[in-house]
């Protein structure tokens, strides 16, 4: 039934013959539970059939700040199925719940998000980084962003340039640190949406 959830969501609202109508009462559960989580339900019930709308190869109908959500939704569901899964594309979230995601066989699982709220507007970006954070205490949780504000709760960043590691330590902890990169990133990205707001008001 795991591995058939697992499945499931990877279907979910990404094929053009994705649909649910078939799982059973258990699966719909997980897949449901963890499309509220991404922050999708709003989306499914505005949808012709639901669950069982055609929304083209790949998510094609879909834009791109909602396929972002079905691909953390299908992570929460492998998530909530705890089956093992392969490292998936760029921009996708991966999980791996197999020998490469274990410390000592204890079970960890490791949670790659690459960017995975770039297309997203600030409010569903805010509840999406909720969400994450919720799981944090159950996986490890490995976020690559040009997004400063999803770095600001994390227990450690890591500034890459030239493939190298420039800087590291706590969000509070950068933002204060003279002539550093993160510091310098994060002042433009502030700026950029102060200046952003302004032109919405006018």
């Amino acid at each position: 039934a795991a591995r058939g959830a697992a499945k499931s969501a990877r279907r979910l609202l990404a094929d053009s013959d994705g649909s649910l109508s078939s799982l059973m009462p258990a699966e719909h559960a997980l897949v449901r539970t963890a499309a509220e989580r991404a922050q999708l339900a709003d989306v499914i019930s505005a949808l012709p059939a639901g669950y069982d709308t055609d929304v083209g190869d790949g998510g094609s109908r879909l834009s791109g700040g909602e396929r972002q959500r079905v691909s953390l939704a299908r992570a929460l569901a492998r998530i909530g199925s705890s089956a093992a899964v392969a490292p998936s594309a760029a921009g996708d979230a991966a999980l791996d719940g197999g020998d490469g995601g274990r410390d000592g066989g204890d079970g960890a699982l490791v949670l790659l998000c690459d960017e995975p709220t770039s297309a997203l507007d600030v409010l569903t970006e805010a509840r999406v980084l909720d969400e994450l954070r919720a799981i944090a205490p159950c996986v490890c949780l490995l976020l690559v962003t040009h997004r400063l504000a999803s770095c600001v709760q994390v227990d450690e960043v890591l500034v890459l340039r030239d493939g190298r590691i420039a800087e590291r330590g706590a969000h509070a902890e950068l933002v204060q640190r003279p002539g550093g990169e993160y510091a310098r990133m994060w002042r433009a990205q502030i700026a950029e949406e102060r200046g952003d707001n302004e032109l919405d008001h006018e």
